[in-house]
């Protein structure tokens, strides 16, 4: 479980800026809210988040870091060569943060300890390195795991490896370690088993999504191939009061559009035909009860936009909350109505449907997740942009609220930050 992602100097970001999933007391104890991560440092991580800010400042690319992040650990050691660059982005509105490293960290709790993580690069190098443990057995301290630093003056790296903690062949692994690359991708990748846990959690179980309207449905596709799940999206979209009665999914041949065959000559199209080969594509199709009680076949694309979004959310939903993935999501509220966004968010609230602690950290615009009783104050942060034109996450337990206040009334009434500046738009010359 996420306890903590902190971001420094990262394209609109320049000072660090955390996003905390460790509860207050108000909450800690709500099962609900928050869920047990077995290690005493953090003892409980809250189920889900959300960001409200307007546009332009910096929800996007505060994903987009949590994104680089992982892809970064998963890709550094095999995706790259010597003197490839890293495409990382800093803080360009100011000539310190232009030549600085980004920095990126997060606090996790995986397996049976926590682990505090991080690096910082720029576009040439590895700047810093490192990864702290706590195991989650009563007494234990934080214990260093490895770290490395680069040193400008004598151009190499000064290293630190935990040989009782660390087993294995540590010098291969540090040798074959490229300035661009990462120590725990590079470890790992030579079959490091002391270092797994960690790049397991931050590659397989810390997962981004971008705004749901660009979600393919081929994975939601691919799971009612089998039985089970295509039962189990079929409950999923039941559940959503969505209308729809049955679901089937086709094997069919790939066609190549009309459109596209007119622009092509005869060997370009004979070329593409023998390169597309026996490619298949899979064909979604709804059923909705027709007023005789008989199934009415429709297309996924009949469908409404929110119906073919949720239906394209449904196997990657059910697979987060089944394995107990961390989830972030952009602009959550695209092209869904504000109860199937309730209803999307509800299902990790619930221990029953979350039984293995899934979070959900999301952003939106619509003020209806923060009212009623679906977000506590502890889950709501906000963002908008200093007088520096750099982005600035808050959270609303900064404010003195209290847990019955109407939030989305007081957001909406600029109380706590995180709205556009509308100016009168005028026609007039300069």
């Amino acid at each position: 479980m996420l306890v903590e992602f902190t971001v420094t100097n990262y394209k609109s970001i320049a000072a660090p800026q955390k996003l905390s999933l460790v509860p207050g007391k108000s909450s800690s104890g709500k099962p609900d809210r928050s869920a047990p991560t077995g290690n005493s440092l953090a003892g409980h991580a809250l189920r889900s988040a959300v960001i409200l800010g307007a546009n332009g400042s910096g929800k996007s690319n505060f994903m987009a870091a949590v994104d680089f992040f992982s892809t970064f650990v998963e890709r550094s050691a095999k995706d790259s060569s010597v003197g490839d660059t890293i495409d990382v982005v800093p803080f360009k509105l100011s000539g310190a943060t232009r030549a600085a490293p980004a920095e990126f960290e997060a606090i996790f709790v995986h397996e049976d300890a926590l682990f505090q993580y991080g690096f910082a690069v720029d576009n040439r190098r590895v700047r810093e390195e490192w990864l702290f443990s706590r195991p989650n057995e009563p007494g234990r301290r934080m214990r260093t795991l490895f770290r490395r630093a680069f040193d400008e003056d004598t151009g190499d790296y000064a290293w630190d490896i935990n040989d009782v903690h660390v087993k294995g062949d540590r010098e291969t692994w540090r040798k074959a370690t490229r300035d661009n690359a990462l120590f725990l991708s590079t470890a790992v990748q030579l079959n490091s088993s002391s270092l797994k846990a960690p790049y397991i959690w931050i590659t397989e179980y810390l997962r981004t999504l971008p705004p749901p309207d660009r979600v393919s449905p081929d994975f939601s596709a691919h799971r009612c191939r089998d039985g089970k799940g295509r039962r189990d999206i079929l409950k999923f979209l039941k559940s959503a009061d969505l209308g729809i009665a049955d679901i089937a999914v086709e094997e069919q041949p790939l066609v190549i559009p009309q459109e596209l065959e007119k622009g092509l000559s005869d060997t370009e199209l004979r070329e593409l035909r023998e390169h597309i080969g026996k490619s298949k594509v899979l064909k979604t199709s709804t059923f909705h009860t027709s007023a005789e009680k008989e199934k009415v076949r429709f297309d996924l694309e009949e469908e409404s936009a929110g119906t073919q979004v949720l239906f394209a959310l449904a196997g990657i939903w059910l697979d987060v909350l089944e394995t107990g993935y961390t989830l972030f999501v952009d602009e959550l509220n695209n092209s869904l109505h504000p109860f199937a966004l309730k209803y999307l968010i509800e299902m990790f609230h619930d221990p029953a449907i979350n039984p293995k602690g899934a979070q959900l950290v999301f952003t939106a615009h619509d003020a209806t997740v923060i009212s009623g009783q679906l977000m506590h104050k502890d889950q709501i942060w906000f963002m908008e942009l200093n007088e520096n034109s750099a982005t600035h996450l808050f959270p609303l337990s900064d404010f003195d609220v209290r847990d019955t206040e109407a939030f989305a009334r007081g957001y909406l009434n600029g109380r706590f930050g995180g709205l556009p500046r509308i100016t009168e738009f005028d026609f007039g010359e300069e």
